[in-house]
């Protein structure tokens, strides 16, 4: 989205606030709030408020995937692989060995969900604008291009629509060099039903919030108990 609207933030259209808090956001708000002018339309008088959010299983796949990038590349900066790297926690946490967080996908859940709780989707969210969030356009990963387009559309913004390239790191990373998923794989996302449990009440009010099905295990569920899994874009849909 940053680089898509390089050019709206240039021309003043557009204010890109990255990982930021919901002080900030507000601090924003005021700034941009024009005061009232009966020769202008109101929808040009009050900023709005965009913001970015994923289905949860989604982002957890992907912040797995790309922690794990960023530990074997200096050039990939992830502000969680950056914690685990400096923290005095070290040891606590097994990093480098069999217990770390980055050995599995089982592992990075638990460190996630009941250790590091603020790299949760719903801590994210609830830094940069509270629960409830109060926004006007959600900008969903899964449909980001129609969604941001929608958003500009409606907020009458003067440019074309915006395309933006496709890239999921929750789909690729399940072919980072694993060939037995059941027999200890340290290397794709694959769920279990343990794993699902966790996540979906981790991220209960993400699903409520923005509308994402909720994924259960059962007996009339296509995930069983004791078996894995794997969860793309299309499964979420």
């Amino acid at each position: 989205v940053e680089c898509a609207t390089v050019a709206l933030a240039e021309a003043g259209w557009w204010v890109n606030m990255g990982h930021t808090t919901r002080d900030a956001v507000e601090t924003c708000r005021r700034r941009c709030n024009h005061q009232p002018d009966p020769q202008k339309p109101q929808w040009i008088q009050r900023p709005k408020l965009a913001i970015s959010v994923r289905n949860p299983y989604t982002y957890y796949q992907s912040d797995y995937a790309y922690t794990r990038m960023a530990a074997k590349d200096e050039s990939i900066k992830a502000s969680s692989w950056e914690w685990l790297r400096m923290s005095p926690q070290r040891e606590k946490f097994g990093v480098g060995t069999a217990k770390s967080p980055l050995a599995s996908f089982e592992n990075w859940v638990h460190f996630v969900v009941f250790n590091r709780t603020t790299y949760t989707l719903t801590a994210r969210l609830t830094r940069v604008c509270g629960i409830p969030c109060k926004y006007d356009y959600a900008l969903r990963t899964e449909s980001l291009e129609n969604d941001l387009n929608h958003a500009l559309q409606h907020a009458r913004v003067p440019v074309g629509p915006l395309h933006l390239p496709r890239f999921n790191e929750g789909r690729t990373n399940r072919t980072h060099g694993c060939a037995n998923a059941a027999g200890g794989c340290s290397g794709p996302a694959m769920w279990t039903c343990e794993l699902l449990t966790i996540v979906t009440a981790a991220e209960w009010s993400i699903f409520s919030m923005f509308g994402y099905a909720r994924k259960l295990c059962g007996p009339d569920s296509p995930h069983r108990a004791g078996g894995v899994f794997t969860i793309d874009d299309d499964d979420i849909r």
